[in-house]
């Protein structure tokens, strides 16, 4: 009697977004006693909603080879099995299997190479905001959405109106803020189960309830503004709460190839908004920075400004390749920052404010030293005048054209910082 042939292969799962493309199966084999006969190969198809294709004429064929010289070894390769699919192949998921048989008709283990064909764009069938949010709690929004083969994951953005308004480059597709870090994945590539359509609630983790900015510069854009890092919201600009909720969502091929463009990739659903009426938002906050006349004090360290006496003066600091520092300047007495949380946020090339990173601010803050905090450091220190706190992210991406910080207090109103190139 024969104990069964053996056999080892290179199946791995892959995908491919159109129809004509193939890629290869290869195995070796090997039986010491009574010999190899032949390998079984099959093509099946798991296609949207669980069905189970024919083992022929699926769309993504597959053709089998006989066994090639004995290696040194002793184990015998079979030539490639390629899996071609059909210019009429539908979108699915076509699962090669190969066996190696012996003469004696023993099986050997079975191994399967998965190709996920996914020729559609995914489409978002609907955006639903809640009929209440609560600041600096989670926001969740009801999403509807669906795709030839199956969805993956989606990502939501908020849109304060009135953001951006101060950069010199602002247009109509700016004041878009991606509030929430990353895609939400709600399925898995390659699994037992099929995620399509999707009809459920993905979550904003904090939601801010207005935003500001600050000057870029003493009598630039705005000549209102008294001195850089002023709020611009409380002399030269409406403070407004958000207007809309945008998610798009993507597909196998394109969580796949990581597409971060709405609509610019295949694989990437066309953007999706949905008003949020203001009546569900609570009332916006204003921030506001109030300074000593004096000459003679430091402003935010800059020699002959004037002092900050009450309020809060927020701007960039300092950078190096892989970090981002964020100055507040406040009143000498204040013991604790305004902020609750800042956030990091970068600029990419649509003209959209990307979330980045986050450090939350916790209960206890030194006035002189340093602390960890979430993605980065927070800084205490003072000039005997006014009270500075140095919000340090670490380990920053980069691939954005500019940076900024949003700092946002305990009653959700958020302030941006100026931006940093």
């Amino acid at each position: 009697a024969d104990a069964g042939a053996a056999a080892t292969g290179n199946i791995v799962d892959y995908i491919a977004a159109a129809a004509g493309t193939n890629d290869s199966v290869r195995t070796e084999s090997i039986d010491n006693r009574s010999g190899l006969s032949r390998s079984i190969i099959t093509s099946r198809r798991f296609a949207q909603g669980g069905a189970t294709g024919a083992t022929a004429n699926t769309g993504c064929q597959t053709s089998a080879g006989v066994f090639g010289a004995a290696l040194i070894d002793g184990w015998r390769p079979a030539p490639a099995v390629h899996v071609t699919c059909i210019a009429a192949a539908v979108s699915g998921y076509y699962t090669t299997t190969e066996t190696t048989v012996d003469r004696a008709g023993n099986l050997s283990l079975t191994y399967k190479r998965t190709l996920a064909l996914d020729l559609g764009q995914p489409q978002v069938t609907g955006v639903s905001p809640n009929a209440v949010y609560t600041a600096n709690t989670a926001a969740g929004f009801t999403i509807g959405m669906q795709d030839d083969l199956e969805v993956i994951d989606a990502r939501l953005r908020v849109r304060y109106a009135n953001v951006s308004q101060g950069d010199a480059g602002f247009t109509a597709s700016s004041g878009l803020i991606w509030n929430f870090p990353g895609f939400t994945p709600f399925a898995t590539r390659f699994d037992a189960s099929i995620i399509n359509p999707f009809l459920g609630v993905l979550t904003l983790d904090m939601f801010t309830v207005s935003i500001q900015e600050t000057c870029l510069a003493a009598a630039s854009p705005f000549a209102a503004c008294v001195y850089r890092g002023d709020p611009i919201g409380n002399v030269s600009s409406t403070v407004v709460k958000p207007d809309s909720v945008a998610v798009i969502v993507r597909d196998v091929f394109g969580s796949f190839v990581s597409n971060f463009v709405p609509g610019a990739l295949f694989g990437v659903s066309n953007e999706l908004a949905s008003p949020i009426l203001s009546s569900t938002v609570p009332a916006v906050g204003f921030y506001s920075v109030t300074y000593n006349t004096s000459t003679s004090c430091q402003a935010g360290g800059i020699l002959g400004g004037p002092c900050v006496i009450a309020g809060i003066n927020f701007r960039d600091f300092a950078a190096t390749a892989t970090t981002r520092t964020y100055r507040a300047t406040e009143a000498f007495s204040t013991t604790l920052p305004i902020f609750t949380r800042v956030d990091l946020f970068g600029l990419n090339a649509v003209g959209q404010w990307v979330f980045i990173q986050r450090i939350t601010v916790p209960a206890v803050v030194p006035v002189s030293g340093t602390i960890a905090a979430g993605a980065g450091t927070i800084t205490g220190s003072d000039n005997g005048l006014e009270r500075f706190w140095d919000y340090q992210f670490t380990s920053v991406p980069t691939g954005f054209t500019q940076y900024r910080a949003l700092g946002v207090n305990a009653s959700g109103y958020g302030l941006f910082s100026t931006r940093q190139p």
